[in-house]
């Protein structure tokens, strides 16, 4: 298994975007957020209409 060296780990760059790019990060992820969680609701919704006919 290959080993990760402390030297190579301070020669690593980390990308840090500017405050634009970080706003419109923060609103893709939010975006998803809200979006996945109507997906939820809508999968429980769907859930509780076949119970009905299922029982």
């Amino acid at each position: 298994m290959p080993t990760l060296q402390l030297a190579s780990l301070k020669e690593l760059s980390v990308p840090v975007p500017d405050e634009l790019d970080a706003d419109k990060m923060r609103d893709a992820v939010d975006s998803e957020a809200r979006l996945q969680a109507a997906i939820e609701k809508l999968k429980r919704e769907q859930t509780a209409l076949s119970v009905e006919f299922w029982r």
